[in-house]
């Protein structure tokens, strides 16, 4: 490539990677945003997996447990202000705990 070849992909370059740096930001927030006591007090008991995923973005941390028959697991959000854990049973939500961080 010459010289001029590549000053004129300099500028599009420059702009492909604000795009993704745009698009990065806006997914951060976005799964961010999810993560609210407000949405925490929609989730109820029974409630399956997929849809508390709907509701609060996918987990940041799982966790599953087997004793005898019996197999749970725990899913995690967090942010800074905010750590919400749910228990399921059979792929049915059990318990559910929020704690404040801040």
């Amino acid at each position: 490539m010459s010289c001029s070849s590549l000053s004129l992909l300099r500028p599009i370059a420059k702009r492909l990677g604000h795009l993704v740096l745009m698009a990065v930001l806006c997914f951060l927030l976005a799964c961010g945003g999810k993560i609210s006591r407000e949405n925490y007090e929609k989730i109820e008991s029974n409630m399956t997996k997929q849809q508390v995923v709907d509701i609060l973005g996918e987990p940041s941390e799982t966790e599953g447990t087997k004793v005898g028959p019996f197999e749970t697991t725990r899913y995690t959000w967090e942010t800074k202000e905010v750590r919400i854990t749910i228990q399921f049973l059979k792929d049915k939500v059990k318990l559910k705990d929020i704690k404040n961080l801040n």
